[in-house]
């Protein structure tokens, strides 16, 4: 009895002794990613004009930071009515002032303006040929055909006479009705009611040019003409009744 008590003991001492045994283990953390914000929007242009019935108007955002976490904008107009904008594309509505606004999404509140300023199209009046009988009449504004001018066009008006004549001067007049006229007026009634006398200048090669007013014009050409005699009996003629 007395050897198996001392043999608990000495189990029981040799196990106190052993030392304690410790298990590493890891702990895992996820962190969160972080958010960068965007600290401004720059668009380009920030002005711009635009005419009614004309080209659409492209504004382009830079958006900075380079590595903001969103990057996209929201658009905006002041007015609809004079022009709206959808990805940054301004189409013309009317005349006005409008600004168009970039927002950026993030919620950073950031955002930029372009004042865009739209224009009607300027007026054309019309260039009308009166009382040419003796050549053909045609006018050109910067090199091409024209049968309209704006206000300040510089118009080149160019006379073939008929076979016999020569051209001796233009007159261009400012008119502001026609009446229903025709083109080829050939007298005081049909003709416009004319409010200015134009200057022309004479060019070379049988042209002339003038700068167009803020109102219609008829172009009148004097012409000279000859007498060309290719008979006999012409000649007869003229030498037998000298009076003709």
């Amino acid at each position: 009895m007395e050897r198996k008590d001392r043999l608990s003991s000495l189990l029981t001492r040799k196990y106190l002794v052993i030392p304690k045994l410790f298990v590493p283990f890891l702990v895992f953390t996820q962190e969160k990613s972080a958010t960068v914000d965007v600290t401004s929007i720059t668009l380009d242009p920030a002005t711009a004009s635009m005419t009614l019935g004309g080209e659409t108007l492209t504004l382009t955002p830079t958006v900075l930071p380079a590595d903001a976490t969103d990057k996209t904008v929201t658009w905006t107009t002041s007015n609809a009515s004079v022009a709206t904008v959808a990805d940054g594309i301004v189409t013309a509505v009317a005349a006005g002032t409008v600004t168009i606004t970039a927002n950026a999404n993030d919620g950073s509140g950031v955002t930029d303006t372009c004042t865009v300023t739209v224009t009607a199209p300027a007026t054309k009046y019309d260039i009308t040929v009166g009382e040419n009988e003796h050549g053909t009449v045609a006018f050109t504004v910067d090199g091409a055909a024209a049968t309209q001018a704006k206000k300040d066009d510089v118009v080149t008006v160019s006379v073939t006479p008929a076979e016999g004549y020569s051209t001796k001067d233009v007159t261009v007049r400012a008119y502001t009705t026609w009446a229903a006229a025709p083109a080829r007026a050939k007298s005081r009634a049909a003709a416009p009611e004319l409010k200015d006398n134009i200057d022309v200048t004479a060019g070379e090669n049988g042209t002339w040019t003038f700068t167009m007013p803020e109102a219609n014009v008829w172009v009148k050409d004097a012409h000279t003409g000859r007498i060309v005699f290719d008979d006999y009996t012409a000649w007869r003629n003229i030498f037998a009744y000298p009076s003709l």
